[in-house]
Protein backbone atom coordinates (compact mmCIF):
# COMPACT_ATOMS: atom_id res chain seq x y z
CA UNK A 1 0.00 0.00 0.00
CA UNK A 2 3.14 2.92 0.69
CA UNK A 3 3.99 2.28 -3.55
CA UNK A 4 0.64 2.84 -4.04
CA UNK A 5 0.16 5.82 -1.72
CA UNK A 6 3.46 6.87 -3.29
CA UNK A 7 2.19 6.97 -6.95
CA UNK A 8 -1.29 8.15 -5.42
CA UNK A 9 0.72 11.68 -4.67
CA UNK A 10 3.03 11.78 -6.85
CA UNK A 11 -0.10 11.41 -9.43
CA UNK A 12 -2.09 14.13 -7.96
CA UNK A 13 0.80 17.15 -7.58
CA UNK A 14 1.75 16.50 -11.24
CA UNK A 15 -1.55 17.22 -12.39
CA UNK A 16 -1.72 20.45 -9.86
CA UNK A 17 1.73 21.52 -9.35
CA UNK A 18 3.02 24.71 -11.27
CA UNK A 19 6.20 22.53 -12.26
CA UNK A 20 4.81 20.73 -14.91
CA UNK A 21 3.85 23.35 -16.92
CA UNK A 22 7.28 23.69 -18.06
CA UNK A 23 8.20 23.46 -22.02
CA UNK A 24 8.92 19.47 -22.37
CA UNK A 25 11.66 20.79 -24.64
CA UNK A 26 13.81 22.62 -21.96
CA UNK A 27 16.39 20.18 -20.01
CA UNK A 28 15.23 17.98 -17.47
CA UNK A 29 15.14 19.65 -13.84
CA UNK A 30 17.95 18.68 -12.29
CA UNK A 31 18.05 16.13 -9.33
CA UNK A 32 18.32 17.25 -5.21
CA UNK A 33 21.82 17.72 -4.17
CA UNK A 34 24.14 14.84 -3.53
CA UNK A 35 23.34 13.91 0.57
CA UNK A 36 27.06 13.33 1.72
CA UNK A 37 27.56 9.51 3.08
CA UNK A 38 27.49 8.32 6.45
CA UNK A 39 30.60 7.29 8.51
CA UNK A 40 30.74 3.60 8.65
CA UNK A 41 30.21 3.67 12.67
CA UNK A 42 27.11 5.53 12.11
CA UNK A 43 23.71 4.19 11.08
CA UNK A 44 22.09 6.16 8.66
CA UNK A 45 18.67 7.39 9.52
CA UNK A 46 15.47 5.47 8.18
CA UNK A 47 13.73 7.12 5.72
CA UNK A 48 9.97 7.56 7.03
CA UNK A 49 7.47 8.55 4.70
CA UNK A 50 4.68 10.89 6.05
CA UNK A 51 1.84 9.32 8.08
CA UNK A 52 -1.14 10.84 5.75
CA UNK A 53 0.87 9.27 2.78
CA UNK A 54 0.12 5.79 4.19
CA UNK A 55 -2.71 6.01 5.82
CA UNK A 56 -4.71 9.11 4.20
CA UNK A 57 -7.64 9.11 2.54
CA UNK A 58 -6.63 8.49 -0.97
CA UNK A 59 -4.86 4.91 0.63
CA UNK A 60 -8.20 4.18 1.64
CA UNK A 61 -10.33 4.68 -1.48
CA UNK A 62 -7.73 2.97 -3.12
CA UNK A 63 -7.59 -0.25 -1.08
CA UNK A 64 -10.78 -0.62 -1.79
CA UNK A 65 -11.30 -0.33 -5.31
CA UNK A 66 -8.51 -3.00 -5.26
CA UNK A 67 -10.32 -5.47 -3.27
CA UNK A 68 -13.36 -5.10 -5.45
CA UNK A 69 -11.39 -5.61 -8.55
CA UNK A 70 -9.72 -8.89 -7.04
CA UNK A 71 -13.32 -10.16 -6.06
CA UNK A 72 -14.44 -10.00 -9.75
CA UNK A 73 -11.11 -12.62 -10.24
CA UNK A 74 -9.58 -13.21 -13.47
CA UNK A 75 -10.58 -10.61 -16.38
CA UNK A 76 -9.50 -12.10 -19.56
CA UNK A 77 -10.89 -9.86 -22.47
CA UNK A 78 -14.04 -10.92 -23.62
CA UNK A 79 -15.32 -12.86 -20.61
CA UNK A 80 -18.18 -12.19 -18.46
CA UNK A 81 -15.71 -10.60 -15.57
CA UNK A 82 -14.65 -8.62 -17.82
CA UNK A 83 -17.84 -6.74 -18.34
CA UNK A 84 -18.05 -6.42 -14.77
CA UNK A 85 -14.80 -5.21 -14.35
CA UNK A 86 -16.06 -2.48 -17.02
CA UNK A 87 -19.52 -1.69 -14.83
CA UNK A 88 -17.99 -1.58 -11.15
CA UNK A 89 -15.37 0.98 -13.07
CA UNK A 90 -17.99 3.22 -14.74
CA UNK A 91 -19.75 3.33 -11.17
CA UNK A 92 -17.00 4.20 -9.49
CA UNK A 93 -16.40 7.37 -11.99
CA UNK A 94 -20.21 8.05 -11.70
CA UNK A 95 -20.00 7.97 -7.93
CA UNK A 96 -16.82 10.16 -7.79
CA UNK A 97 -18.93 12.85 -9.95
CA UNK A 98 -17.86 12.03 -13.89
CA UNK A 99 -20.00 10.87 -16.39
CA UNK A 100 -17.77 7.84 -17.49
CA UNK A 101 -18.13 6.70 -20.85
CA UNK A 102 -18.25 3.29 -21.56
CA UNK A 103 -16.20 2.74 -25.46
CA UNK A 104 -16.66 -0.83 -26.41
CA UNK A 105 -14.59 -2.57 -29.13
CA UNK A 106 -14.05 -5.46 -31.21
CA UNK A 107 -10.39 -6.52 -31.63
CA UNK A 108 -8.06 -9.52 -31.93
CA UNK A 109 -6.87 -11.58 -29.36
CA UNK A 110 -3.45 -12.63 -30.29
CA UNK A 111 -3.23 -15.35 -27.18
CA UNK A 112 -6.22 -16.61 -28.37
CA UNK A 113 -6.44 -15.99 -31.77
CA UNK A 114 -9.55 -14.35 -32.26
CA UNK A 115 -11.90 -11.65 -31.77
CA UNK A 116 -12.96 -10.32 -28.61
CA UNK A 117 -15.66 -7.48 -27.34
CA UNK A 118 -14.26 -5.31 -25.16
CA UNK A 119 -14.04 -1.59 -23.71
CA UNK A 120 -11.87 1.48 -22.46
CA UNK A 121 -13.77 2.95 -19.71
CA UNK A 122 -13.22 6.76 -19.76
CA UNK A 123 -13.44 9.82 -17.53
CA UNK A 124 -12.39 13.75 -18.58
CA UNK A 125 -11.67 16.23 -16.04
CA UNK A 126 -11.77 19.80 -17.15
CA UNK A 127 -8.83 21.84 -16.72
CA UNK A 128 -7.61 25.11 -17.25
CA UNK A 129 -6.23 24.93 -20.73
CA UNK A 130 -6.31 22.21 -23.99
CA UNK A 131 -3.16 20.22 -22.86
CA UNK A 132 -4.51 17.03 -21.59
CA UNK A 133 -2.72 14.49 -19.13
CA UNK A 134 -3.72 11.13 -20.62
CA UNK A 135 -3.77 8.48 -16.87
CA UNK A 136 -4.62 5.28 -17.91
CA UNK A 137 -4.59 1.74 -16.53
CA UNK A 138 -5.34 -1.61 -17.80
CA UNK A 139 -8.57 -3.37 -15.64
CA UNK A 140 -7.88 -7.03 -17.76
CA UNK A 141 -5.85 -9.37 -16.37
CA UNK A 142 -4.04 -12.73 -17.31
CA UNK A 143 -6.57 -15.60 -16.82
CA UNK A 144 -4.50 -17.43 -14.52
CA UNK A 145 -4.78 -16.21 -10.74
CA UNK A 146 -6.99 -13.24 -9.71
CA UNK A 147 -5.17 -9.92 -11.43
CA UNK A 148 -4.48 -7.99 -8.10
CA UNK A 149 -1.53 -6.80 -8.67
CA UNK A 150 -1.64 -7.49 -12.42
CA UNK A 151 -3.58 -4.86 -13.05
CA UNK A 152 -6.21 -4.28 -10.20
CA UNK A 153 -3.59 -2.20 -8.41
CA UNK A 154 -3.30 0.33 -11.31
CA UNK A 155 -6.63 0.82 -11.57
CA UNK A 156 -7.15 1.15 -7.98
CA UNK A 157 -4.39 3.98 -7.75
CA UNK A 158 -6.36 5.53 -10.53
CA UNK A 159 -9.62 5.68 -9.55
CA UNK A 160 -8.57 7.09 -6.44
CA UNK A 161 -7.05 9.53 -7.84
CA UNK A 162 -9.62 10.76 -10.46
CA UNK A 163 -12.32 10.79 -6.74
CA UNK A 164 -9.54 13.40 -5.17
CA UNK A 165 -8.47 15.57 -7.88
CA UNK A 166 -12.52 15.93 -8.72
CA UNK A 167 -12.96 19.49 -7.72
CA UNK A 168 -9.20 20.54 -7.85
CA UNK A 169 -8.11 23.45 -10.25
CA UNK A 170 -5.78 21.77 -12.42
CA UNK A 171 -3.37 23.19 -15.40
CA UNK A 172 -4.35 20.89 -17.90
CA UNK A 173 -7.47 18.14 -18.39
CA UNK A 174 -7.15 14.81 -17.17
CA UNK A 175 -8.46 11.55 -19.10
CA UNK A 176 -8.92 9.07 -16.42
CA UNK A 177 -8.98 5.53 -18.85
CA UNK A 178 -9.05 2.14 -17.56
CA UNK A 179 -8.15 0.37 -20.70
CA UNK A 180 -9.54 -3.39 -21.77
CA UNK A 181 -7.73 -6.07 -23.57
CA UNK A 182 -4.22 -5.23 -22.61
CA UNK A 183 -3.24 -8.77 -22.00
CA UNK A 184 -4.21 -9.64 -25.33
CA UNK A 185 -2.23 -7.61 -26.81
CA UNK A 186 -2.43 -4.08 -25.85
CA UNK A 187 -5.80 -4.13 -27.62
CA UNK A 188 -7.67 -1.07 -25.66
CA UNK A 189 -4.99 1.46 -25.66
CA UNK A 190 -4.39 0.92 -29.63
CA UNK A 191 -8.35 1.71 -30.15
CA UNK A 192 -7.81 4.72 -27.93
CA UNK A 193 -4.94 6.01 -30.04
CA UNK A 194 -6.54 4.99 -33.38
CA UNK A 195 -9.54 7.03 -32.64
CA UNK A 196 -7.81 10.26 -31.47
CA UNK A 197 -7.49 12.58 -34.46
CA UNK A 198 -4.26 14.71 -35.27
CA UNK A 199 -4.94 17.65 -32.90
CA UNK A 200 -6.42 15.56 -29.86
CA UNK A 201 -2.97 13.82 -30.15
CA UNK A 202 -1.17 17.23 -30.87
CA UNK A 203 -2.27 18.39 -26.91
CA UNK A 204 -1.64 15.26 -25.05
CA UNK A 205 1.61 16.48 -22.78
CA UNK A 206 2.02 13.26 -21.37
CA UNK A 207 0.76 10.08 -20.74
CA UNK A 208 0.87 8.27 -17.27
CA UNK A 209 0.07 4.76 -17.48
CA UNK A 210 -0.19 2.76 -13.92
CA UNK A 211 0.96 -0.98 -13.79
CA UNK A 212 1.54 -3.32 -11.28
CA UNK A 213 2.22 -1.24 -8.09
CA UNK A 214 1.12 -2.84 -4.94
CA UNK A 215 3.72 -5.02 -4.48
CA UNK A 216 7.86 -4.67 -3.50
CA UNK A 217 9.03 -1.63 -1.68
CA UNK A 218 10.46 0.71 -4.78
CA UNK A 219 8.54 2.43 -6.87
CA UNK A 220 9.74 2.51 -10.80
CA UNK A 221 9.28 5.47 -13.21
CA UNK A 222 9.79 4.25 -16.23
CA UNK A 223 10.10 7.23 -19.59
CA UNK A 224 11.81 7.42 -22.82
CA UNK A 225 15.02 9.10 -22.63
CA UNK A 226 15.89 12.90 -24.07
CA UNK A 227 13.21 16.08 -23.60
CA UNK A 228 10.20 13.30 -23.39
CA UNK A 229 11.85 12.09 -20.15
CA UNK A 230 11.31 15.77 -18.02
CA UNK A 231 8.11 14.24 -16.03
CA UNK A 232 9.63 11.24 -15.24
CA UNK A 233 12.74 13.18 -13.37
CA UNK A 234 10.61 15.79 -12.10
CA UNK A 235 8.76 12.87 -10.48
CA UNK A 236 11.88 11.36 -9.21
CA UNK A 237 13.61 14.55 -8.06
CA UNK A 238 9.85 15.15 -5.96
CA UNK A 239 10.29 11.86 -4.45
CA UNK A 240 13.73 12.02 -3.28
CA UNK A 241 13.55 15.52 -2.18
CA UNK A 242 10.03 14.03 0.20
CA UNK A 243 11.75 11.18 1.64
CA UNK A 244 11.01 8.90 -0.78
Amino acid sequence: MKRIALLLLILMLACSCPALTIDFGEPAPAPPAAVAPQPASEAAPPVVAPEAVITGEGAVIARGHLQALTEIGPRWAGTPEDAEAQQYIANAFNAAGYAAEIQPFTAFDEWEEEYVDSANVVAVKPGQSSGVIVVGAHYDSSDEGRGTDDNASGVAVLLAAAELVREADTPYTIVFVAFGGEEAGFLGSTVFVEQMDASEQANVVVMVNIDCVSIGDITYVYSEEGPDAAPRDWMLAWANANGY
